[in-house]
């Protein structure tokens, strides 16, 4: 599952340690979703949705 994490969070001149904070995900586990060397989790998923989904309202 490819996820655009990473194109959203440049877009909006957010770092990964700052979505890091916003999720409560650790910033190397972030760094790996976007590189494609882990998958997202289910669990996870929401974690992210959320501050990603403000990300692009703002």
């Amino acid at each position: 599952m490819k996820i655009k994490t990473k194109e959203v969070r440049i877009a909006k001149g957010v770092s990964q340690t700052e979505l890091a904070k916003r999720t409560g995900l650790s910033r190397p586990y972030l760094s790996q979703l976007e590189s494609g060397v882990r998958n997202l989790s289910a669990r996870h998923q929401a974690k992210i949705a959320e501050p990603s989904a403000s990300m692009l309202g703002n």
